[in-house]
This record gives C-alpha cells, structure tokens and sequence, in this order.
C-alpha cells in the first residue's frame, strides 16, 4: 500500500508539471510493474523506466558525458552505445597503450560506422522522466558523419582487439548502471516489456518467466524454428536449431541456416522475404511464438522476415515483434533469459501505438528530441 501511495503521490507532481495525458501514461506504467510481480522500492532499490514507440521501436532517451539527451533504440540484438559524437560533452578517450574494439557493425544491414570508442558516463531517462545512470563510465562508440543513435543492451560476446570473442558486458549500459554496481538492485539483469524496463526486480519474479539457461552457450539459448509452407506450395517444411536472438533492434525477423546442413527449400522465399501463407514457429524450452507470414506487418508479427548467408552456428533472430506475446527477462547473476506472456504485463501493443501520440506525451514531459533515424 506504501509502494502505491508513494508511486500515486509522484504522479500527481508529474500531473501538475505536465497534463493529465502524462499523468495517466504514467499511473498506468506504475501499475504495471507492480502486477508484473515487480517491486518498486525506495530509493533506488528498484527503477522502472516507460519507453517511447516512436515508429514502431522500444526506445529511451540518454544524456553521454552530460551532453543533449537524444532518443536511441534499446537494442537487445548488440552491445555497446553507438551515438553521434557531436552530442557528446565530455569524454575520455581510449587509452593510448591500449588498443580498442574493432568499429560497430550489424550484420543484420551490413552497416558499419566512422568514429572512435571513448569513455563516457551514460545517463538513460524513461519517458515517464525516471532517470538512472552508470556508476561509472563506460565505453561509447562516438560516430561521426553519422546520425546513428543505438543502445545495445544484448549480452552475446563480443569482437576484440586481438580477434577474440569477449564477454560484452563492460560495455552494456544496463550492467553498468549505479543500482546494478552497488547491489542495491537485488539482482544483476532487467526485464523488458512493451510498456518500459524494469530494474531491482524482485527475485521471485524469475518464478513467473519461463527460464532458460546460456551458460557454457554465450552465444545464446538454443530455440527450434520450424517453417510449414501453405498447402499451395511445393517446398518441403524446414526445421533447424540454432542460437536464440531477441532482437529489439530490427521490425523483421532473420533466420541462419546452419553450415554444412540441410539448407531451406528455395521454395519457401521469394523475392528475398519468406513466402505468403507460411506457418513460422519458433521453440525454446515449453515456450512457442508462432505467425503467418501472411500477417505480415501487423501488430506482434514482423514485417517481414528471410533467410541470411548460412554461418557455422546458424541463428534465429526473431526481431522485436516477439515482445507483443513476451516479457523477456536477462538475468546475468543467475544466467538464464527467460519468457512469459505478456498478458501478465498488459502492456499496449508496439505497432498500434501511434508516433504523434507518443511524441505529444514526451514533449509534455519536456523531452523534445526530433525523430531520428537509427540506422542499424
């Protein structure tokens, strides 16, 4: 009761300082997180930041090195901070005697970027004005001639130096963050819903998610995707077993075929994107997400999705879409992610929410940000 009259009171600050619009998003994100099986504590024992859905993506504003906050992408399908330099006021570069990280890359569109990796704070604001930061700095990749503005928060490994896969966490800024450092939060991960992240999550909440482990995997869970065309179609069904990515970072879906390995019919694309009329089923544990790809573009379904160049592991990126049925949970003290529906989150759907609306709400809480692209 404590917990809600204080959130309530919170609320009807914001509700003074903005409109009953920003009043009820925020009221209902709070109410969220505590039927989530959440706990929202005191004094930072726990945060819970709303996102923005501005065209279609999870995203929160940051501030790197004190500069203007901008609205990046959260990216659960990479690692590390990609930003313009131009927005960043104060940094230290990387240490002469020490050689960085190769420059960012995503294979999903084969974009790289210019620039260099500098160390900077990192402070993330929600669009319910909850603001958290790192504890310390951490590295930020500052590109320039480039309007770049991603936040991977993934936990797959990443490239060094010398060529070697290393773990990605000194460089993921929800790791990072003050709560997490401390041991204030009363575990080291974060569950995303469609409506916010939620830090400190109580650790019975682990209980209500479907779990999964990925020690000894770092590249992640193993998950079943199995593709059964329409009956028009003569392609036989396809069936692999791959690394599991949730990527909130890309709107389509993108399956690897293994190397070496029975490779899809090429009956079953067309034109570079899976066929119409076509079952997608995705496995991992006792937990399924399933669409037709004659769906395509509508609201918990990619909008579009296709086969990449077969690699030596394969994997299965499901693209961001899955959120609309899912809560994820990354829990790196336990090391397990994990699923559950998110019927248990009630959270309002990524692809109806309209742009304008959301900008309308974020400007009454005084982020005024342009729509910017995020290029990965």
């Amino acid at each position: 009761t404590f917990l809600l009259y204080h959130s309530l009171s919170d609320s009807m600050e914001l509700v003074h300082r903005s409109s009953r619009l920003a009043f009820v998003r925020y009221l209902f994100a709070t109410l969220v997180v505590i039927g989530a099986g959440g706990v929202i504590g005191a004094h930072g024992a726990a945060d819970y930041l709303t996102f923005s859905h501005r065209a279609s993506y999870l995203e929160l504003s940051i501030s790197v090195g004190g500069g203007t906050a901008n609205w990046v992408v959260m990216d659960t399908g990479s690692t590390g901070i990609v930003y313009p330099a131009k927005y960043i006021r104060t940094s230290t570069p990387w240490p002469a005697n020490s050689q960085p990280p190769p420059n960012p890359s995503y294979s999903s569109s084969g974009n790289s970027y210019n620039g260099s990796w500098v160390y900077a704070s990192v402070s993330i604001i929600g669009l319910n004005s909850v603001t958290v930061s790192t504890s310390a700095t951490i590295p930020v990749f500052a590109a320039v001639n480039a309007s770049v503005y991603m936040m991977g928060v993934g936990i797959r490994p990443v490239l060094a130096a010398n060529g070697s896969m290393v773990s990605s966490d000194y460089r993921n800024p929800f790791l990072n963050l003050a709560g997490m450092k401390s041991g204030a939060y009363p575990a080291a991960g974060f569950i995303i819903t469609l409506a916010g992240v939620q830090f400190g999550y109580a650790l019975s909440a682990r209980s209500s998610f479907n779990t999964f482990s990925y020690a000894g995997n770092p590249s992640g869970p193993l998950a079943r995707v199995t593709l059964v065309p329409p009956s028009s179609s003569t392609a036989p069904q396809y069936t692999e077993v791959a690394p599991l990515l949730l990527d909130t970072g890309i709107t389509y879906m993108i399956v690897t075929p293994i190397r070496g390995q029975t490779q899809p019919n090429s009956g079953l694309s067309s034109g570079g994107t899976f066929i119409s009329g076509m079952e997608v089923r995705v496995t991992i544990s006792s937990t399924t997400w399933s669409y037709n790809t004659s769906q395509f573009g509508s609201t918990g379904v990619p909008t579009y999705a296709r086969f990449a160049t077969p690699s030596a592991n394969g994997i299965i990126n499901t693209g961001q879409s899955i959120v609309n049925a899912y809560d994820y949970l990354i829990d790196t003290s336990a090391q397990v992610q994990g699923l559950r529906p998110a019927s248990q989150n009630a959270g309002s759907k990524v692809l109806t929410i309209s742009p304008s609306a959301d900008n309308a709400s974020s400007n009454l809480l005084g982020f005024l940000h342009p729509l910017l692209p995020h290029q990965k």
